[in-house]
């Protein structure tokens, strides 16, 4: 009689998942939705990449390299306004766009792990319906991890203040600031995986945080490695085919510059055209990067569902699998 398998009906095998079979379950969920998950995703990224790249423009335009401009024209009112006016611009469009977005990942999640399609409308709608309260649920995170390393920084410079800055001081005052960054690092991963609760269980932004941390409980250094791994399989793979591609290009296009005008700084359109092609680059890896650890959370919430609430049992009676 041949061993046993878990069916699977869609991206993953409705069973406890390893840390390979998550990332290969990100990849066909990404190509399983390509059109609701990477168009989204590019859009947003689009954003930030764009901001990023204007104000690179506005610091070769203040400086003027080529004309021998004035460096302490970057710390002169006008740049720093600008500087000001473009983060600002970015974090709202961000504030708008990415709670938007992630909605819409997550809201594929379920539907990819049981095989079933989602018209881009219909998760346009339902990342719509979820998107404040997603807002909601990144905004109180982002304050949890202020409180949380803004009291270890000023209490780190509080001891260094007392202790005079001896050597004695200036230990306890570090150690107590990487304290509070692994305080954070501990926290955002105990909370990581409340937007999927939140999307796929419609949950409250305090529900959601709950949720996460009862399905992380006694499985926290399993969930860090699984991201860690994440990460680096992302680094690796979008650098290789895309990152030092484009380095390289920007890279060559500046070098040219500077063989066009011997002893002379590169232009100002060469530090331009360098930018521009390191923002594409950047672009395109951040498009794909953003899904790929959307879908490796989204698959990291399922498993932990399954290994502690038999969720598989519950998708396999969704997909109508004989026996669920």
């Amino acid at each position: 009689m041949p061993p046993w398998q878990a069916p699977r009906p869609g991206i993953v095998a409705l069973a406890p998942l390893s840390g390979p079979d998550m990332l290969t379950g990100a990849l066909r969920y990404i190509r399983s939705h390509w059109l609701v998950i990477l168009v989204p995703s590019a859009v947003a990224m689009l954003v930030l990449t764009a901001v990023q790249v204007l104000l690179q423009f506005r610091l070769v335009s203040t400086l003027d390299v080529a004309g021998g401009g004035d460096p302490v024209e970057v710390t002169g009112p006008a740049f720093l306004t600008d500087v000001l006016l473009f983060g600002a611009v970015g974090l709202v469009l961000g504030l708008v766009v990415f709670p938007l977005v992630l909605s819409m990942l997550y809201s594929v999640l379920v539907p990819a792990v049981l095989g079933r399609a989602v018209p881009f409308g219909q998760a346009l709608r339902e990342g719509l319906r979820r998107a404040p309260a997603l807002l909601g649920l990144q905004v109180v995170t982002a304050l949890i991890g202020l409180v949380v390393v803004g009291v270890g920084i000023g209490l780190a410079v509080v001891i260094g203040v007392v202790g005079d800055g001896s050597g004695a001081s200036i230990l306890i005052a570090v150690l107590v600031g990487l304290a509070a960054y692994v305080a954070w690092i501990w926290i955002s991963v105990t909370l990581m995986l409340a937007p999927p609760a939140l999307v796929v269980e419609r949950a409250g932004v305090g529900a959601a945080l709950t949720r996460s941390r009862a399905l992380v409980r006694g499985a926290w250094w399993r969930c860090f490695g699984i991201l860690l791994l994440t990460a680096v399989a992302a680094a690796a793979a979008m650098g290789a085919l895309i990152g030092i591609p484009t380095s390289l290009l920007g890279t060559g296009t500046m070098m040219s510059s500077i063989s066009a005008s011997p002893g002379r700084a590169p232009s100002a359109s060469a530090f331009s055209a360098y930018f521009m092609i390191l923002g594409i680059g950047t672009w395109l890896v951040s498009s794909v990067a953003l899904p790929f650890g959307v879908g490796a959370v989204g698959l990291i919430y399922v498993d932990r569902r399954m290994r502690t609430e038999g969720y598989a049992r519950e998708l396999a009676a969704q997909a109508g699998i004989p026996g669920a």
